[in-house]
């Protein structure tokens, strides 16, 4: 179950915008995410989806926290395009052109 922060000690250090940082690194081996985040937009986030694994503290508060789930939760996506009606016509064209090559 996540950890709330419900005390005065627990709040936030105020880190500079700056300052603010999220880093996720994965094990191969164990297929794991460790995620490090610093944001209090992500802290916020994660807090509401799982449980923090450390978490990190000066005198002013709470600085970053550390969150491990499975490697498979972790996704990277395409932007999406705003494409001309003329632009799909040629994308179609050119994807129908690739599957007939492909066929011979």
């Amino acid at each position: 179950m996540p950890t709330k922060t419900t005390t005065k000690a627990e709040s936030f250090a105020g880190l500079s915008t700056i300052e603010q940082e999220t880093v996720i690194t994965i094990d191969r081996e164990t297929r794991r995410a460790r995620i490090y985040t610093s944001d209090t937009r992500f802290i916020n986030k994660l807090d509401k989806l799982y449980e923090r694994k450390k978490v990190h503290r000066n005198a002013d508060g709470i600085t970053a926290v550390e969150y491990e789930v499975p490697e498979k939760l972790v996704s990277f996506r395409r932007r999406l395009m705003n494409l001309t009606d003329e632009e799909k016509r040629q994308r179609v064209a050119h994807l129908h052109k690739k599957r007939e090559e492909n066929k011979a």
